[in-house]
């Protein structure tokens, strides 16, 4: 699964267009989230943003750790 695809599950998952998406992440208009959607690769910084404006969180998770270390959450 790309961010993209994570996006609009989360997006489908919420019932946001993408109007409510820019307007929640404080994007000045529906065509920047177009955008960032139709480019090849999506920066990290906007993928989080968007995320967040969705009320979700980044966790980047150790494989390899059975326990909570090496835990983290990106964003805010």
């Amino acid at each position: 699964m790309t961010e993209k695809d994570i996006l609009l599950e989360a997006m489908k998952v919420r019932g946001f267009t993408q109007k409510m998406l820019a307007e929640s992440a404080g994007l000045a208009r529906q065509s920047n989230v177009s955008e960032m959607l139709r480019s090849k690769s999506l920066r990290v910084d906007n993928f989080v943003k968007l995320l967040n404006a969705m009320g979700f969180d980044l966790i980047v998770k150790d494989r390899n750790s059975r326990n909570s270390e090496n835990l983290w959450k990106v964003g805010d």
